[in-house]
This record gives C-alpha cells, structure tokens and sequence, in this order.
C-alpha cells in the first residue's frame, strides 16, 4: 500500500499505470487494446491522460491514436485504450510507437510503467514462391508451383517470372517458361505450370531454376523470389510395385503388377518370373507360377497372378517370393526385383447362424445365435444384423447384436416384445460384419451413397488433365427396411494397397465393415436436414471420420464428404483408380490444395441445391442454407475460410488443426474467426490461436493421453493394444461434435457435456 505523510496521518492513494510496459500486434488486426490499471485505494473517482507519440511508425498511415483521458469510477480497477491499426499493403518490418500516461487526478499518482511501446508486426510479405524447393517426377508431364502476393494490396499488380537451367537443360529435361503474371486487385494466389520432358534415359535427378523479377504497379518481392524444382528420373527399369503382398489365404489369388516406368517411347521387350518356397510350400499353400512375360512397344505395366490355396486348419502366417529376371532387348531391373507375398491364416471364420431357440416362462423368446472370427480379428465386434417376420415374405430390422470378438460367452437376445402377433420369423445373414467402430446413438437408421460429380470449370483433377470429376459421400438418415447389409468401410482397391499402411493395417481392413446400409431410402421427414460438409486431411479419403459421419446421420444430418484433389485413392464408378499417392505437398502446392478444397466445398453447396430440387431420392430433404463444416488436420484449414467467406456456413468444427503445411497456409487464418467455433484438439496441442481470435461462441476442448492421428477412423491402429482407448477418444469426439452442430444448427439449449460424463477431457474453454 502507497501511504504519504501529513502531520500525524496517512492516507491511501490510488496508483495508475500500464498492465505491461510493451504490446504486440499483428497490422491486420482491428485494434491494439492497451490497460491501463487502478490499484491500491478504488474508493475515490480518479482519471489519467494519455496520448502517443510516433517511433518507426507513423500517426496516420499505421495507427490512429488520438489523446484522451481516462476516468475510473469508484471500485473500476482496469479501463482500457482502443487504438484501431491501419493495414497497409506496404512491405516492412515491426513498426513501433509509444503511448504516455500522465496528469493523474483525483486521489492518485503514476506508477512505474507510465509509458508502453507497442510493436507492429507486418503481415505483408510481397511476392514470392509458396515454397523454395520443389520436386516432379519426370512422368508427370508438369510441375505446379504456386506464386504468392501477400502485400494487402486492393490494386492490380503484374510481376515476370522465367525458368532457368541448372543440370536440367531447357528442351530436353523440361519445356522453357517466360512471361508476366498479372494479380487483379484482392488476388493472392497465382498458379505457374511448367512442363517436363518425359524423356527415356536413366538418368540421376536434375534440377532447374524458377525465379520472379521486375515487380510492377506498387509490388515489391519478398522471399524465396527463386525456386527450384527437381525432376526425379522415371526410368527405373523393370520392377514389381511393391516389396511386400498381404492376401488373406480365403480370396484365391493375388494381384502383382510388373512396371517399366511411365516412358511411352519403349521397346518392346520381356522378362522372367517366377515363384519359390519360404514357408509357405507350393501345392499346399499357393501354385507355383514361372514363365516370362512380353511387353509390347510402349506397354508399362503388366499383371500377374499368383494363386493362394486354403487349409482348413490354422497355422502361422506363410510367406513366399516372387522374382524377376533376365530383362531383354537392354532393359535393366529397377529396384524392387522380388517381393515377399504373405499368406494371412483366416482359420477360424465361422458363418453366422442361429444355434437354438426357445421360449421362455414369461413369453418372450430366447434366440442363440453362433459364429467365429480368426484370431487377427480379436479386438474388433462381430455385427450380427437380425430381421423378422410374420410370413416370410416382408422383412423388417429388429435389431443388430454387437460382438467383442474376444469374447468367450454364449451370446443370445430375448425378444420380449411378441405381443400375441401370432407366428414371428427371423433370418440373419451368413457373413461375418466385423467392424472396429461404435455404433452411431442417433434414432435414425443410417444409409449411404457414393456419387461421382462433375465440375465443369475446373479441370487436370488428380494430375488428370481432363478429369474434372470427383467422388462424393452421402451419409443420411434412412427407411429401416429388410435386406441391407453393413457397408464395406473402404473400397478393396484403397484397402488392399500395399503402400497404404503396415501389416496389422492391410491384414483386417479388408474386412472392415460400417453400420450404414449402402443405397438405403432415404427417410423423408417433415423438414429437410441440416448438411454437415466434411473436409479430410492430407493424403486421406472422404472415408476418414466414418464412426462421425455416421453417428450425426443417426441423428439427423445430411453429411457430405469429398475426395480431394489431394485424397490418396478413389475409385471411380467405371473402375478407374485414381492415385496421388505420390504427389507430394509441395510438388501439389499446400495453398493450392486448400483453395481447390475450399472450391469443392462451394461447388457441392450449389449441387445440394440441385439435388435437393431436381434429385428423386434426396429432393427437398437438404437444408443447403443451413450448413456446418467440419475438417481434420489440413482440413481443418477449410471451415475457418468457407465460414468467413460464406453466410450459409453457420458454425465450424476443427478436429486436430494441421500445423505443418508452411507459412503461407498459417497464414490464411490470420484474420478473425466470424462462425461459432468448436476445435478438439490432443494433448499436445495447446494452440489457442483460432479460439482466441472468435467473435462469437466458442468452445476449446482438449482430449489427454492423445496423439494427432487419433482424431481419425484409424484410432484402432493407432494404438493397436488398446482398443478400448481409442473407442473412448471417438467416443468424446462424437459427444461433443453432436453436442456443438445442435447447438447451433437445430437450436438445441443442452449445457456442454460434463467433464464427469467424458473423463478424458483435460482442457476445456467457453465463450
């Protein structure tokens, strides 16, 4: 406590000053709020001046600061300085200027921090590459770069770009580019194409030059003005696709494709095969396969087959080779010469049946029902989808029976609900569902459909100049009626891709099943249903989030997922795989990607409208104006833009925001989020940037003991030895997801889940 002294008396006096002595803010941000604080006596009506005076910055072009005084009532202890930040388009470093309290009245004195100097940091870069260093396989036919202009400007700006070589030689390694690369005014990204030469020498990589130059109309450049790009040689001589095969020893053969790199400008030449033993034995376990195979001129892939045989008994999985050889006319092997092809044990898979029925002393009926799955399948439920009837011609859904494969106990299920209703028929399907998902909670059944769109204006989809289509996920609320089994999690194609994920992967994804029933009528209500649009992370597919996707179906959403222009696989209704697998982020361009994501995004809301008035099945049951977006690492870039941008987006939900994309990605969310907000993040993930930065609600939860990839479908391999882990995060990611898009798109007043119904919250923040 200040005392002063007076005769015999002390009296308290109020002491103003500066919360801090320096502030930051970014030029792009509305205002600097700058406290100032009361402390000590608060009893009395005390008031300060304050005014500014310039260091680098500049009164008038970088802030508006204007002297004033403040006044602090009786109990005030905090008022505070609105100094709006002007936002240029000028290129420049941090800019400072100084705010100065002084003239206290009332009962009070300065404190200590009577002046605070308060940093400017620019956000405007100039012109310049996404990246410094890029890479293209020769076969690709191009390389997309993406040139930035991040200098605010609201004028039109043109800039020269113009390749140059290094140990790339124009017009044998790729095709020369010059010429002027025109912003219009509010633009920021600029595409630059460069061809590559796809030439049929084997060759070491070699790399040119991309560089920017003579800025024009009030541009500067900014950093990297060069880039290079790194062609990578394609001719990689003869060679199987893979090192390792998984084929389960019940699917008869499998599939190897023999490549000669993608020259179209090839002899026609061949080579030899031929299996051997390891522990598998041909005979028994697979037919023995040899021979050669003949490429024609220009032909680059080949198919083998290789037979598997199945033993009724279990054994250990088996393995075996398959080898090329002695290449003709001067062609060389690659590196993949011979490959190890795993025969998974799939011993142990009993059909389902009804083992026994009976009736009960109270009238109900007690039905037994029995099945098996091999032991790779252990963690995982068995779906047991029973229907009734009463004349064996309709069939309707009862109920479906979730199994824990680990489980050793008889299972049965009374039906308690006969009513008198005379004789009652049921019939399960034979298959084996076995899924690592929960069941969605919601009342509804839930359906799917897969959908090819087009979008005219917009072509070279997946590196396909002429594609311009993509495949689309429905999941709805759906009819219960007979018939329908749980659908296939992902198509076999994407599933059985060696180059997809490890072993424990590609031995039971396979098998992996969902609770949607796929082409299941949609259930018409009395109003249509609110669209949730789901934008996947790098390198995923529109199948990501399926445990999500089909618990907010359950309760009543349209959810919409694409394929990407940067989705790993997708397969076309005509047969066609589609594989970016390859692609990497910065031969692709991050912001590019997220732009063209944003691009479907306001595509597909167009196409609900034309759906919901032109399509039979889904004809005005899609609420297109009333939409959330939700995304997943990269994805989670996409709401915080589409919310901004487009008023029928009412709220945005980020699971895991993705970090690692560059700088220029982090920087399209630098402005404020205007939607409601939800983000889940894990557990080392304190980012609090967006939230801070939310205008409206907002809710921050954080789940313990987590890891990025978690906040996906593929939490059960994740963490493989523990299931019951990664069902409990998918658990609380729904419950609080479902609890958020009520919220906000069907009005709903429920609080936000109790900590205590969730336990693995350990972070959670409101406003």
């Amino acid at each position: 406590m200040v005392l002063i002294g007076h005769g015999m008396q002390a009296q308290a006096i109020s002491v103003v000053q500066f919360s801090a002595n320096s502030y930051n803010v970014a030029e792009n941000t509305a205002a600097a709020i700058i406290v100032v604080e009361r402390t000590n006596d608060l009893n009395t009506v005390v008031s300060v001046d304050y005014a500014f005076t310039n260091r680098t910055a500049t009164a008038g072009l970088d802030y508006a600061g204007v002297a004033g005084t403040l006044q602090f009532a009786a109990g005030v202890t905090r008022q505070s300085i609105s100094v709006p930040i002007l936002n240029d388009g000028l290129v420049e470093g941090t800019e400072t200027f100084q705010i100065l309290l002084s003239n206290p009245s009332g009962e009070s004195i300065l404190g200590t921090r009577t002046n605070a100097l308060v940093a400017i940091s620019s956000n405007d870069r100039g012109i310049q590459f996404e990246f410094s260093g890029y890479s293209v396989s020769e076969g690709d036919g191009a390389i997309r770069l993406a040139v930035v202009r991040d200098d605010d400007g609201d004028y039109p700006v043109t800039v020269d770009y113009a390749t140059s070589d290094g140990a790339a030689v124009q017009g044998v390694d790729y095709v020369q580019i010059t010429g002027t690369l025109t912003f219009a005014a509010g633009e920021t990204v600029k595409p630059l194409q460069v061809p590559v030469v796809n030439n049929s020498f084997k060759q070491t990589s070699r790399a040119f030059r991309l560089s920017l130059s003579n800025p024009a109309g009030g541009a500067v450049l900014g950093t990297p003005q060069t880039a290079t790009v790194t062609i990578l040689d394609n001719d990689s001589g003869v060679q199987l696709e893979f090192v390792h095969y998984l084929i389960h020893e019940t699917e008869g053969s499998v599939a190897i494709k023999v490549l000669r790199g993608k020259d179209v400008d090839l002899p026609a030449f061949s080579v030899q095969y031929a299996t051997t033993n390891f522990t598998a034995i041909a005979g028994l376990d697979y037919t023995e396969v040899s021979g050669t195979l003949s490429f024609a001129s220009g032909e680059v892939e080949k198919v083998l087959s290789v037979p598997v045989l199945y033993r009724e008994e279990a054994t250990p999985d088996l393995h075996l080779k398959l080898t090329l050889d002695n290449p003709s006319n001067g062609v060389v092997l690659g590196r993949i010469t011979s490959a190890t092809i795993t025969v998974l044990d799939m011993a142990g898979m009993v059909p389902h049946r009804f083992d026994g029925i009976r009736a009960m002393p109270n009238g109900s009926v007690e039905l037994a029902l029995t099945g098996g799955t091999p032991s790779r399948f252990a963690p995982y439920f068995d779906l047991y989808p029973i229907e009734t009837s009463t004349d064996l011609r309709t069939w309707v859904p009862w109920t479906t029976l979730l199994r824990r494969n680990v489980s050793s106990n008889a299972l049965t299920h009374l039906d308690q609900d006969l009513n008198n209703a005379g004789a009652r028929f049921y019939r399960t399907p034979e298959a084996n569902f076995i899924t690592p998902f929960l069941p969605p909670t919601g009342p509804y059944a839930v359906g799917v459909a897969s959908l090819l769109v087009t979008d005219p204006s917009r072509t070279n989809r997946y590196g396909v100049p002429t594609n311009s289509s993509f495949m689309v996920n429905v999941w709805y609320p759906a009819e219960a009626k007979g018939g329908g089994h749980p659908n296939l999690w992902l198509d076999r194609e994407y599933a059985s891709d060696p180059a997809w994920g490890m072993a424990l992967v590609l031995s039971v994804a396979p098998f992996f099943h969902t609770y949607a029933i796929r082409g299941a009528p949609l259930l018409r209500g009395p109003r249509p249903y609110p669209v949730i649009l789901h934008s996947h992370g790098g390198w995923s597919d529109r199948n990501e989030r399926v445990d999500l996707t089909e618990e907010l179906a359950s309760h009543g959403y349209l959810v919409v997922v694409p394929d990407h222009s940067h989705a790993y696989m997708s397969v076309f209704p005509d047969g066609r795989v589609i594989n970016t697998r390859n692609l990497r982020v910065e031969t692709w361009s991050s912001i590019l990607m997220v732009n063209d994501s944003i691009a479907d995004m306001r595509f597909l809301l167009e196409e609900l409208k034309r759906w919901n008035a032109n399509d039979g099945w889904l004809a005005g049951m899609a609420d297109a104006d009333n939409v959330a977006v939700a995304g997943y690492s990269m994805g989670a870039w996409l709401p915080m833009e589409l919310c901004r941008s487009d008023t029928r987006c009412r709220a945005a939900v980020l699971l895991e925001l993705g970090v690692g994309l560059g700088e220029v990605v982090n920087r399209l969310s630098e402005q404020d989020v205007r939607s409601p907000l939800l983000m889940l993040n894990a557990s080392d993930n304190n980012t609090t940037k967006y939230y801070d930065r939310a205008s409206q609600d907002a809710t921050w939860v954080q789940i313990g003991n987590t890891v990025h990839t978690i906040f996906t479908s593929h939490y059960w391999w994740v963490r493989p030895g523990d299931m019951p882990d990664g069902l409990e995060v998918s658990r609380t990611i729904r419950g609080y997801t479902l609890w958020f898009l009520n919220k906000h798109l069907k009005g709903a007043t429920d609080p936000v889940p109790s900590r205590s119904d969730y336990p693995r919250v350990i972070g959670l923040k409101q406003k």
